[in-house]
């Protein structure tokens, strides 16, 4: 399992930056945790794969950290954090 988290510019960032952290075996179960979560921090409209485009990210789409925590009998899990003003 890996601690994976997004901080500092670009991620979730209004007046400041906000952070994500996730907990999941690789970045693919991340990003679907992330996306569990129903915050607007990943989007992709119907319309958007209608016509065959990629989802949109309001984060880098590389994380600032990727922490390996061994094995850890958890499920993917994430936080969303925005920035504000």
């Amino acid at each position: 399992m890996k601690l994976f988290i997004w901080e500092g510019g670009g991620v979730l960032e209004d007046y400041t930056t906000g952070m994500i952290v996730a907990i999941a075996p690789d970045y693919d179960a991340a990003i679907a945790a992330i996306e569990a979560t129903g915050s607007a921090a990943t989007y992709h409209h119907q319309g958007m794969k209608d016509r065959g485009e990629p989802r949109h990210f309001n984060f880098p789409p590389e994380p600032t950290e990727i922490v390996e925590l061994g094995e850890v009998e958890v499920q993917p899990k994430a936080w969303v954090v925005y920035g504000g003003g």
